[in-house]
């Protein structure tokens, strides 16, 4: 009788963004696995919208954060702002 041993290969849970949420295709991380990142209506995402789950355990990228919108308009507006004047 031949007996076959194999190893799951799973990743770490990625997270959840501060602000954000997210949906993965299972919950066990498992290769191939992909999780959607999404920010709240006030944020926006910076970063990845998907993760895969790869054949080393690891994340094909890291976990993206939720960005307030107004910080950026207000970036945005000092930048302009400095090199203006």
């Amino acid at each position: 009788m031949i007996t076959y041993e194999y190893a799951v290969i799973t990743c770490p849970d990625p997270g959840t963004p501060l602000h954000g949420f997210r949906a993965c295709t299972t919950s066990t991380h498992a290769y191939g696995s992909v999780c959607s990142f999404h920010c709240e209506t006030e944020f926006q995402l910076n970063g990845r919208e998907r993760l895969i789950c790869t054949d080393s355990g690891r994340w094909t990228n890291q976990l993206p954060d939720c960005e307030s919108r107004s910080h950026s308009i207000t970036l945005t507006y000092l930048l302009t702002y400095l090199l203006t004047h």
